[in-house]
């Protein structure tokens, strides 16, 4: 769910399913996805070519501790709404586990202030993380634009039924994954996700 999607891709959105008929897999796009022991899935559903940097933040968050699914688009037009993402292995792996958190972009329109928006049904895991990235210094808010409060959303698609997403603008995953410099950032950014994970059950 990003407002990154402008009106060429608005009639190109459709469920992961319909999108197979017409997209190979391996050439137009990839999963990348590594369960671990841990009771919480960090996903980019809209890696790659539709939101770029999403799946190299998500990989950081997921760490060596939780468990990853990265769906990269290879090409352009792949960009698949939360609600409507129904890629059979993204539904497995989310209901293998307790809680998901889902990483995604905005436009840097979305705000000249905030840089990333929480949603989500879990609001206790939402305000954790907003918390956590206000101590590291990245402004952090509750999205009510893209809420991500829809049950069918993948985010909300673990055993609880009720998980995160994050919204991260283009000057912020910009900054957080170039070469050499931003890696320090994108470490801090990923820990304090984590710190916020950690403290739900």
């Amino acid at each position: 769910m990003s407002s990154e999607t402008g009106p060429s891709r608005r009639g190109k959105r459709q469920a992961a399913t319909e999108l197979a008929k017409k997209k190979r897999e391996g050439t137009h796009w990839r999963v990348v996805s590594c369960a671990r022991p841990s009771t919480i899935l960090i996903a980019a559903p809209h890696g790659g070519r539709a939101e770029p940097h999403t799946a190299t933040i998500a990989k950081a968050i997921a760490g060596t501790r939780h468990s990853l699914y990265v769906f990269e688009a290879l090409s352009t037009g792949l960009h698949i709404t939360s609600h409507r993402f129904k890629e059979p292995r993204a539904i497995a792996q989310a209901r293998r586990h307790s809680k998901v958190l889902t990483v995604h972009g905005c436009d840097n329109r979305r705000s000249d202030s905030i840089d990333v928006f929480v949603g989500g049904l879990d609001v206790a895991l939402r305000d954790a993380v907003i918390a956590e990235l206000q101590k590291a210094g990245f402004t952090a808010a509750i999205d009510t634009r893209t809420p991500g409060r829809a049950q069918g959303n993948i985010c909300n698609g673990g055993r609880s039924s009720a998980g995160a997403q994050l919204e991260i603008t283009r000057r912020l995953r910009n900054g957080l994954c170039p070469l050499g410099a931003g890696k320090p950032r994108l470490r801090t950014f990923a820990i304090r996700r984590i710190h916020g994970l950690a403290r739900q059950p």
